[in-house]
């Protein structure tokens, strides 16, 4: 009798330390697909784009995109149409951003700023067009922006933007 309760005692012990291992596993699963989560995180950002023409002619402009870095990798675009400004004057455009970071191979710096919930990126565009004044006039004008930023995970708003 001792030995059958035993044999029970030690069969219930496997079958403990089985589900133990295979909660282990399930927990390790958890963990590597939360990780490829963070790796390859989205974001989707609404920005307002403002464009803003201190000429005394209007500017017409053509279709033009804002490319987003992260350690000089692409992360993302933002694409506008074509449009005007008027003279002396700002014109405000809402751009939807979407930043993916598949092209980062792993990157311990990329995975603690995420966990601190403050991303650095940069980006750049070429604004090309024509200035036209009293409909006589058309010059051509271009202008570049570089900026770097930190965007907030949180709230998916950009703060600490500096642009040249």
């Amino acid at each position: 009798m001792a030995d059958q309760q035993r044999k029970t005692e030690m069969e219930s012990a496997a079958e403990v330390s089985k589900e133990l291992k295979r909660k282990k596993r399930v927990k390790l699963l958890v963990y590597a697909l939360a990780f490829a989560i963070f790796q390859t995180i989205v974001i989707l950002l609404n920005a307002q784009v403002a464009i803003k023409n201190t000429n005394f002619g209007h500017f017409k402009f053509q279709n033009t995109t804002i490319s987003f870095d992260y350690g000089g990798v692409g992360v993302g675009d933002a694409l506008f149409a074509t449009g005007r400004s008027k003279a002396r004057s700002t014109k405000k455009m809402n751009v939807a951003v979407e930043l993916n970071s598949n092209n980062i191979l792993n990157n311990s710096n990329l995975q603690s700023e995420i966990e601190s919930g403050f991303l650095a990126l940069t980006c750049h565009s070429k604004l090309s067009g024509k200035v036209q004044l009293m409909k006589l006039i058309k010059k051509k004008k271009s202008a570049e922006m570089r900026c770097a930023m930190v965007v907030n995970l949180v709230t998916k708003a950009i703060q600490d933007i500096k642009c040249q």
